[in-house]
Order: structure tokens, then C-alpha cells, then sequence
């Protein structure tokens, strides 16, 4: 994996689980991890599939 796409990856886990809390840090993580290809396009689709309201009901 290219290290600009293990930079963007961890930039989006550490803003989504500064913003969104652990379970939205761990959707990205895991969404990313069920592909076998990831582009930086892949991260930002991720980003925005982040609904941690469903956490906190």
C-alpha cells in the first residue's frame, strides 16, 4: 500500500474518532479493510458513511 493512502487512512480514523468517537473511527477502519485495493477516493467515500448517531441511541 502506497504511504500517502496509509497517511490518508489514518488521518480520517484519528478525525472520525475525534469528531465521531470510537464506533466511526472503527466503520472506517473496517470498510477500508474489506477491500483489496484502497484509493484515496475509497477514503473519502468512507468519511462520509460515518453516522456515529446510531452509537449514541
Amino acid at each position: 500500500m502506497d504511504e500517502k493512502i496509509k497517511v490518508q487512512i489514518m488521518l480520517a480514523s484519528v478525525d472520525a474518532l475525534f469528531t465521531h468517537g470510537l464506533p466511526a473511527a472503527a466503520r472506517i477502519i473496517n470498510n477500508l479493510n474489506n477491500r483489496s485495493e484502497v484509493t484515496l477516493e475509497d477514503i473519502e467515500e468512507a468519511k462520509k458513511m460515518i453516522d456515529a448517531e446510531d452509537y449514541f441511541k
